[in-house]
Order: structure tokens, then sequence, then C-alpha cells
């Protein structure tokens, strides 16, 4: 049976922290997703903490492989998963309970929904706001190493739709990204949008 969204948790090691990171899961707003943790090789328990959750939630599935990284982890869940949607959580993150409601609901004509992060501490004090900028601008960086030639395909290949970026979701630097997409696409998001419709 399909679900909306498929959550994918990908788990090595991290005792101390999963159990606060599925019950962040369990306790969301929106119901239509399943869960599947990854179980990377755990060897300090967390595989049996999963696998607890999962003897008492129909929504989760627990999937034990041998350590290849949290990149296979992530490949093998989406492999596995479901939905028409795919969340990405690590292992030790914890969401807020609205965190799916508010981010599908940007989902309209879009790929890809970026959530805001903040860096906390064990007991949740906030410690650093805003830690997504940093990882979308790595993002970003790689887009400039690559050759705008490169760039063209693989936005054409995937047939990207542009992604309306929204300050309620975190991202709040769209000026940058217009300016980006231009230089690595040669047009403007619209450009683009009204190109691929015409193909």
């Amino acid at each position: 049976m399909n679900v909306c969204l498929s959550v994918i948790v990908p788990v090595y090691n991290i005792a101390p922290y999963v159990r606060r990171c599925i019950e962040s899961l369990l306790c969301q707003s929106f119901l239509d997703f399943e869960l599947l943790i990854i179980d990377d090789g755990s060897t300090d328990g967390s595989a049996a903490i999963c696998d607890e959750y999962a003897g008492k939630e129909k929504c989760i599935r627990v999937i034990h492989q041998i350590n290849a990284g949290v990149t296979a982890a992530r490949r093998r869940g989406v492999e596995e998963a479901k939905g028409d949607w795919i969340c990405f959580v690590d292992g030790d993150d914890i969401l807020p309970q609205n965190a799916f409601c508010d981010l599908y609901g940007y989902t309209s004509d879009v790929d890809i929904v970026i959530g805001r992060i903040h860096l906390v501490d064990i007991n949740g004090r906030i410690l650093q706001r805003n830690c997504q900028e940093e990882r979308c601008l790595d993002f970003v960086n790689y887009l400039k190493d690559i050759r705008m030639k490169e760039a063209k395909k693989l936005l054409t290949e995937t047939d990207m739709k542009i992604i309306e970026i929204s300050q309620a979701v975190g991202y709040d630097n769209e000026k940058h990204f217009m300016k980006l997409f231009k230089s690595i696409c040669g047009v403007s998001p619209s450009e683009y949008r009204k190109n691929m419709r015409h193909q």
C-alpha cells in the first residue's frame, strides 16, 4: 500500500539519540507516512532499539545491513520506499511536531523542499540557528564547480522543476539562488520553465 511520505532514517551507533529521534517522528501531526530505519551494521544497541519500536508501530520497518556508510543506507531506503515523497532524517535529529505538515504544504509543483535546521544540545536547547543555510551553500558550491554543459544536462535529464524557495521553510536567500541558477544554466528559472514546457 502506498503512502504519501517515506521517511528514511540511516542509523549507525547512535543509541543515546535514536529513541528521541523516533519518538519525534511518531509524534508528527502528519500521519500518512512510513518510517524506514536502515540499520547500517550498528554494534552499540541501536539496532535493538529500532527493532523494539518496529514491534510496536505498524508504520515502522527496520532493515538491517552490513555497514556500508550513510549514502548506501539512504540508497537502500529509497529502494524500499513506497511513498510519493521521500524525507531524509538523520538518526540524531529531533523534528518539531508539525514538521511534516509544514514541509508537505510546500510540495505543490516542486521537486524538493528543504526545511530549517537548528543545532541543539541533548536537552533541546538551541546552540546554533539555521544550520541548513550552510548545507545549501555546500550544494551551491558543488553546482558552481561543475561545467555549465553538465549542469544543463543534469537538469534536463531529471526533468527538474524549479524550486520555489520559501522563507517559511528556511532558505531565505532566493536572490542568490536565482543568480546562481542563471549563471549555471544561462537562463533564468522562469525562462527555463518555459523552455521545458515547449520540449
